[in-house]
């Protein structure tokens, strides 16, 4: 079966499309690493006068300490640094593992054309509750946009007759106004112009 022109452009679109896709993903993942890393940097040097200090106050104290009492504060500061090496590490895993989940809504909302501002209100930190809000929060913005549309088809809803709630037509919102606008905001954008919602987001997809 011989495939057409147009057939073949297409595949090979879809082929590039899907390719940006997995890319973004990537690099998303590699970012999430590398900002955790930046913050327990920070968080080090940060904490390091208060070291110092500590230390200081602790070489003071040992000193009038006789060698049993100095035995047991050497095992209660490695016990301590021990229990704290591991607190680190599990909220070091929390945060990547967090900052991992996010990204994958992103990558979820992204694909069903939605705002990845939504992202970080959806996770939790159960992934199968994760997955449910998601799952959940798609449906129903997919209903309310496609109800929002339909009413509007019907000219229950046309801004320009005045009961778009808002009052603004399409083009009285430009991208960089839309882009400054709260979540609830775009939510109600969303409601009452929802053509121009999913053009918005199309070229937030886009990066532009």
């Amino acid at each position: 079966m011989e495939i057409s022109e147009e057939d073949l452009n297409k595949k090979i679109s879809d082929a590039k499309e899907e390719g940006k896709k997995e890319g973004k993903k990537d690099l998303d993942s590699l970012q999430n690493k590398y900002d955790t890393l930046d913050d327990e940097y920070k968080s080090y040097k940060d904490g390091e006068a208060d070291r110092r200090a500590e230390a200081m106050k602790k070489g003071e104290s040992r000193a009038q300490m006789s060698a049993e009492e100095k035995a047991k504060a050497d095992l209660k500061d490695k016990q301590d640094a021990l229990d704290e090496a591991k607190r680190q590490n599990e909220d070091r895993e929390a945060e990547l593992n967090r900052r991992e989940s996010v990204s994958n809504i992103k990558g979820q909302l992204s694909d069903k054309g939605l705002d990845t501002d939504f992202a970080d209100l959806l996770y939790d930190e159960d992934e199968d509750k994760c997955n449910e809000k998601v799952n959940n929060f798609i449906e129903k913005w997919n209903t309310s946009v496609q109800d929002a549309t339909n009413t509007k088809l019907k000219g229950g809803n046309n801004p320009q007759n005045g009961k778009g709630g808002t009052g603004e037509s399409d083009s009285d919102v430009s991208f960089d106004d839309y882009k400054k606008k709260t979540l609830g905001e775009k939510m109600k954008f969303a409601n009452e112009y929802p053509e121009q919602y999913e053009k918005f987001e199309q070229l937030k997809k886009e990066g532009k």
